[in-house]
């Protein structure tokens, strides 16, 4: 791993030191040239790649890619980057991250952890110089357009929106239904409506339905939404569950409901507790409280 950092902190010093292209001594491989171009361009996992750029500098040359644990990027073009796991990154109180400046790295770079985007990161350069991001994806603050959207989260197992907006090129929002669609890996997902307040124009209706006929959300283990308004019909609400019986769901709404919702989520509540499907919690101000631990008290 302190390889990878020393290949961090010479793409992004300023006078970094040239390849030495002399250097270079031709390669007689085992295998067919075919072989060797379909290994170094289209590595199949990080592990393997990392092997592969330390065992020949051949393959770095052909294809240079940063593998690292996790990007953190918020500001302009900034980012902080680390070649270690989560728990080893806090317990050196981040001393082993690395503050890139994403316009100046040449090289891709692949995320094997997590991914955060927050406020006025530039997430179309960020894809440009991404080559996979595979765990988790956490995107906060910010508006991101579908197109980029789906080339970071395809991959990804865990995906945390919060106060974000997907739309299309033309501006449009873009519903829950077909961002859930292009996740093919998801097993996690978390979207909070809280910037958007009353403005739930990325679901309607339907959209719990139109969730409940897609075909990519059997593995799904979490599925989250928070601040949600009165948008879906109760009855929508226990028909998911029922659906996703083996998924643990949490319905966490808003502070502006009214009375008679709130009485239509207390009848949920009740069958919820009294069903054999009692993975989901439902949050609102002011229920009770004993019936809220109930639902706790499954997890």
């Amino acid at each position: 791993m302190d390889a990878i950092i020393e290949l961090f902190q010479s793409e992004v010093t300023i006078t970094p030191k040239p390849f030495n292209r002399s250097s270079i001594i031709k390669q007689n491989w085992s295998l067919p040239d075919s072989i060797i171009y379909y290994i170094t361009k289209y590595p199949s996992n990080s592990k393997g790649y990392q092997k592969l750029i330390q065992s020949c500098k051949y393959f770095f040359f052909k294809n240079p890619i940063i593998v690292a644990s996790s990007l953190r990027s918020k500001h302009v073009s900034k980012a902080l980057i680390c070649s270690k796991m989560r728990k080893d990154c806090e317990n050196n109180d981040g001393k082993c991250c690395i503050e890139i400046d994403i316009k100046n790295v040449t090289s891709k770079i692949w995320i094997t952890g997590k991914f955060e985007i927050s406020f006025d990161a530039p997430t179309s350069l960020i894809c440009s110089k991404l080559y996979k991001c595979e765990t988790y994806l956490g995107h906060e603050y910010k508006n991101i357009f579908f197109d980029d959207f789906k080339f970071l989260a395809s991959p990804v197992k865990r995906i945390c929106l919060s106060k974000s907006s997907i739309k299309y090129k033309d501006g449009e929002i873009v519903m829950l239904e077909k961002i859930l669609e292009c996740l093919p890996n998801i097993k996690r997902f978390h979207f909070d409506f809280a910037k958007l307040g009353e403005d739930t124009s990325m679901v309607n209706d339907s959209t719990l339905k139109n969730i409940m006929k897609l075909k990519n959300l059997k593995n799904l283990q979490f599925f989250i939404l928070n601040q949600l308004s009165e948008i879906f019909p109760v009855e929508e609400l226990y028909a998911f569950i029922k659906k996703f019986k083996n998924t643990r769901i949490g319905f966490h709404f808003n502070d502006n409901l009214s009375e008679e919702y709130k009485e239509q989520l207390d009848e949920l509540i009740d069958e919820i507790i009294e069903s054999n499907v009692p993975v989901c919690v439902i949050r609102y101000k002011g229920q009770d409280e004993e019936k809220y631990k109930d639902l706790e008290s499954f997890k």
